[in-house]
């Protein structure tokens, strides 16, 4: 009888670390773009020691797949951030694939290097709003009273000074959400904002679309989602709905 209890459980024990070399492993990891340089706590250095700390066999980064092999330094700086540039040229073993959006009109293109003066574009119509908006004496007025200065002050604080981990672990995604309510309720008293506020939220969700997808089509696979901290947020909101995945939330930076 003792004999056959220790088989069932060795059988438990196996089938349940098959299992989980099985499901997908994720890490979704927010990064804070220029801030690496100055925060102490998370330098461009931890950032690099976190994915190879991990093991990944697949990186997502927040650039367009279109961009995923363009080397032009101009380019790559005028639209994209140093942590993902960083990351794209580092790891040349592992495969990357780029998850950033940059509009419908865009998509299968390369980006123009005024883009993001043109005001014809979906998001150059977003940037004249956004203008508007910060040149409205009764919005900033209502925007002031709001409450949403001080999130962000504590957002900012945050990324100056926080590791990797605690932006996993702490605040900073409540402190996005409540700023997100609030700015939505603020936008919604004229139907023009309103507009700025779809076409962001459009964006953040097309992103996790693409998050999701790259998990979808990498079954059993372990993958680092590299995206601003901004993003991170909502990934966890859409990514925890899916089904075997098993989602990485200790990091280890050094």
């Amino acid at each position: 009888m003792k004999k056959y209890l220790k088989l069932t459980a060795l059988f438990i024990f196996l089938s349940g670390n098959l299992l989980f070399a099985q499901q997908t492993q994720v890490l979704l990891l927010p990064t804070i773009h220029n801030a690496h340089e100055t925060n102490p706590r998370y330098s461009f250095q931890n950032l690099l020691k976190i994915i190879d700390n991990f093991k990944p066999d697949l990186i997502a980064i927040e650039i367009r797949q279109e961009d995923m092999h363009q080397h032009d330094t101009l380019y790559l700086n005028t639209f994209y951030r140093p942590d993902m540039i960083l990351v794209k040229d580092q790891f040349p073993a592992i495969p990357k694939v780029g998850i950033d959006f940059e509009g419908n009109d865009m998509v299968g293109k390369t980006l123009p290097m005024n883009y993001r003066k043109d005001t014809t574009t979906i998001n150059g119509k977003a940037g004249l709003i956004n203008r508007a908006i910060k040149s409205d004496p009764g919005f900033m007025s209502a925007y002031k009273g709001s409450g949403i200065a001080e999130l962000e002050n504590k957002r900012l604080a945050l990324i100056a000074s926080a590791s990797a981990q605690e932006l996993i672990d702490g605040p900073f995604d409540s402190y996005s959400n409540l700023m997100a309510a609030k700015l939505d309720s603020l936008r919604a008293l004229n139907p023009e904002y309103a507009q700025f506020q779809i076409s962001s939220s459009y964006r953040d969700q097309r992103l996790a679309d693409n998050v999701k997808e790259v998990i979808l089509k990498n079954p059993g696979k372990r993958i680092i989602v590299l995206s601003g901290v901004n993003h991170h947020g909502l990934y966890v909101q859409v990514m925890s709905k899916m089904t075997g995945v098993h989602f990485i939330t200790r990091v280890n930076d050094r």
